[in-house]
């Protein structure tokens, strides 16, 4: 009988150390994402090409910019009314031009394609989607600048939150590394219009970490979900209308799918420091009307061990 209880003991020791481990560094390249049945956008930020010359690019302005059109449209929709936007707060770089202020840029450590183009800028970037309203948001970025946005919009090229045009219909998923937010939380959900609430959600993500990690938001419109994961480790799906986590707080909101978009700030969220984004894809999850499942690990290493104990337990008594 102590025997089993030992196991017990292990085998729920061995489920919380499982569920609070560390995400590793990992970009996912475009086309190799285990979330995906369908993608309908995608831009790796490539440079130094036809469609992209030079191998730094930046336009300050508003008007319409043929460098910041999303790269790849999938299954017949087409790239070329969705451009880039706000594109003044946005420039192209690779990693040999890439600047920052504190921190620098750090490395193309976890996402090799940084050699070849990605986004370098500060707020929310976004253009406008409207395919499907169960979808998912993914991409690489830094998280050491302080928060990651991944932003779903009533209108394209609106900011999530602090810079005009502000969207005050949209939904954005504040992610930050351990420890960050304080009270805020590490994953927050967040509306303009009525400010944001922290999930519970954690996300693995050291404090200080400096290399390239994916982040991922699935927005299941129908359902009220939100699905959050790192570096394509499930954090947790969390439902709008739940009345523990969020009572009534979000009862206004809808999900909006009109534009989709990333962003972020830096570490004191105050000043306008860079973001580094790359690998943008968006597309139908894998499995439509829930959570993209995880292995039951947990549940596997606890069932074996409880199995392993009765087993003895049935030895010992013959």
């Amino acid at each position: 009988m102590c025997s089993n209880r030992i196991l017990l003991k292990i085998a729920a020791f061995a489920v919380v150390v499982w569920l609070g481990v560390n995400v590793q560094a990992a970009g996912v390249p475009v086309g190799s994402s285990s979330l995906f049945d369908t993608l309908d956008y995608s831009d790796t930020f490539t440079i130094d090409v036809p469609d992209r010359p030079g191998t730094h690019y930046y336009n300050p302005y508003f008007a319409p910019d043929h460098y910041y059109e999303v790269e790849t449209a999938y299954n017949g929709l087409s790239p070329s009314d969705r451009e880039w936007g706000q594109h003044q707060h946005w420039t192209f770089v690779h990693s040999g031009a890439a600047v920052g202020l504190d921190p620098d840029y750090p490395g193309d450590t976890g996402n090799a394609g940084a050699a070849t183009g990605f986004l370098q800028g500060w707020e929310d970037v976004s253009f406008p989607y409207g395919a499907r309203d169960d979808f998912i948001v993914q991409f690489d970025a830094i998280p050491a600048i302080g928060r990651i946005d991944i932003v779903s919009l009533s209108a394209p090229h609106q900011h999530a939150s602090l810079v005009p045009p502000i969207d005050y219909d949209g939904l954005t998923v504040f992610i930050r590394p351990t420890g960050g937010g304080g009270a805020a939380g590490e994953i927050t959900l967040y509306n303009a219009g009525i400010g944001g609430i922290d999930t519970g959600l954690t996300s693995g993500i050291p404090a200080g970490n400096t290399q390239w990690h994916n982040f991922a938001v699935r927005f299941d419109t129908p359902n009220r979900n939100v699905s959050v994961w790192v570096d394509e480790v499930l954090r947790g799906t969390v439902n709008l209308d739940d009345p523990v986590l969020f009572g009534t707080f979000f009862a206004g909101i809808t999900m909006p799918n009109v534009a989709v978009g990333a962003g972020g700030f830096n570490i004191d969220e105050t000043i306008a420091n860079p973001n580094w984004i790359d690998n943008f894809q968006v597309g139908a999850p894998l499995i439509p009307g829930a959570a993209v499942p995880e292995p039951a690990v947990p549940a596997l290493l606890l069932g074996a061990i409880l199995t392993f104990g009765l087993f003895r337990r049935r030895t010992a008594n013959g």
